[in-house]
Formats: C-alpha cells, sequence, structure tokens
C-alpha cells in the first residue's frame, strides 16, 4: 500500500512539472494532469505486483518506461485540448521510470514482508 500511495503523490507531480516545463507537452487541466498521474500510478501499481517478483527490478522499470510512454501519448486522444510529442513522452516516461526504479529497490530492502502479503 506505501508503495501506492507514493506513486498517487509522485506521478501527478512529475506530469505538472514537464507540463509546465516542457513544450511537447501540454494537459489543459489541473484534473486531466491528475487524471493522467493517477491512471499511470495504478497500471503502474499492477504491473508492479504482477512482474516485479518475477522479473525483478531492472526490467520491471524498462517495463515501467514503455507503458508509460505509451499510455502518455495515447491520454492525448482522449483527453480535449492535450497534447504530447514522441520525444516528451520519452522524456516524462524516462524520469518515472528511473524514479520507479528507486522506490522498487527502496521496497525491495525496507518492506520485507511486501511480497508475501502481495503474491
Amino acid at each position: 500500500m506505501t508503495q501506492l500511495i507514493l506513486k498517487f503523490v509522485v506521478y501527478p507531480i512529475i506530469v505538472f512539472m514537464f507540463n509546465s516545463l516542457i513544450p511537447g507537452i501540454h494537459f489543459s487541466t489541473l484534473g486531466q494532469i491528475l487524471m493522467v498521474g493517477w491512471s499511470l500510478a495504478i497500471l503502474s501499481y499492477l504491473i508492479d505486483l504482477a512482474l516485479l517478483r518475477q522479473y525483478g527490478n531492472l526490467v520491471q522499470a524498462a517495463i515501467d518506461f514503455v507503458m508509460i510512454a505509451s499510455m502518455l501519448v495515447i491520454f492525448q486522444y482522449y483527453m480535449r485540448n492535450s497534447t504530447i510529442s514522441f520525444f516528451s513522452a520519452n522524456v516524462t516516461a524516462l524520469v518515472i521510470a528511473t524514479i520507479e526504479y528507486y522506490i522498487h529497490k527502496w521496497l525491495l530492502q525496507n518492506e520485507q514482508g511486501y511480497y508475501k502479503h502481495h503474491q
């Protein structure tokens, strides 16, 4: 549960930062940013539960990168007045995947019983 809460906080903040700083990313409302961030957090959490233990941290971070970049590009088609370039989606996904790598590492080191409860 700690991981999901952390993702629910971190993902929207990163999407908001990149929305504000990078010209290739534009979501028109705070609601869109929250929806994108929270949707990515839920998807990433579910993928972590399913695959992290089986494939390990590095492979999981790569899977997170592909999922996040893909979803960011897809979201622009479902959210009014939003655009995201392929480059901006990849940069955002790379930052999130890098953070995910360290979140996974922290979880694996500090929450010994995490996987026992989520198998």
